[in-house]
Order: structure tokens, then C-alpha cells, then sequence
């Protein structure tokens, strides 16, 4: 067992505690055994970059903490909030498809604030 699996399980471990989830449930959030979470937990196994990527999205946890433990835990408030405009632009785009009516009564009543 290299001390590094150990490292990536113990973050890994973090996480999940941290979300109150058990290994059961923290297993099938990512589409694998609870046996296999516990494996990478005690660091028997490397987890795969694949799944450290999932973790990092769902929970907006920096990759470079969860593999190196270095920097800060969380992703920065600048990208959740990039995160949160796209999403929003996206609605505002199915709302122009499908309402144009009510898009058009939107953007009129927000332009205003847009050219501060």
C-alpha cells in the first residue's frame, strides 16, 4: 500500500464524513461498491482519476486537494459563480425558445441594471 493511495483515501474519507453520507450511501452516489469505496478509503487501492473528478464535480472539491492535499478544499466562489451564470443563461435561452414573450418582459425589466 503506497502512503499516497493512503493520503487520496483519507481526503476521500474527509469528504464523505463531512456530507454525513455512509460508505453505502457515499458508493452509490458514484456508481460503485460500497466494498471498493472502503478499499480506497484505507488506500488497499488507488481510486481512479475518474472517480476523484466525479467527487470533485458533485462537491465542488479542488482536484488538487483531493490529490495532493495541497490549496483549498472547496473550488473557488469565482467558478461556482461562473457555474451559476451559465446555468442561468441557459434557462434564459430555453425561456427565449419557448416564451419569447416572457423572455423579451425579462430582459426589458433587468437591462437597466445590466448598463450600471
Amino acid at each position: 500500500m503506497k502512503k499516497i493511495h493512503k493520503n487520496i483515501g483519507s481526503r476521500i474519507r474527509e469528504v464523505r464524513k463531512e456530507k454525513k453520507l455512509t460508505q453505502v450511501e457515499f458508493a452509490e452516489l458514484f456508481d460503485i461498491t460500497q466494498d471498493k469505496l472502503s478499499k480506497y478509503e484505507t488506500g488497499m487501492v488507488c481510486a481512479p482519476i475518474e472517480l476523484l473528478l466525479k467527487i470533485s464535480e458533485k462537491f465542488k472539491i479542488s482536484l488538487n486537494w483531493l490529490l495532493k492535499g495541497k490549496g483549498d478544499k472547496y473550488t473557488p466562489k469565482e467558478q461556482k459563480l461562473d457555474e451559476d451564470i451559465y446555468t442561468i443563461a441557459k434557462k434564459m435561452q430555453t425561456l427565449k425558445e419557448k416564451k419569447p414573450e416572457y423572455f423579451l418582459n425579462l430582459k426589458d425589466s433587468i437591462s437597466p441594471w445590466l448598463k450600471e
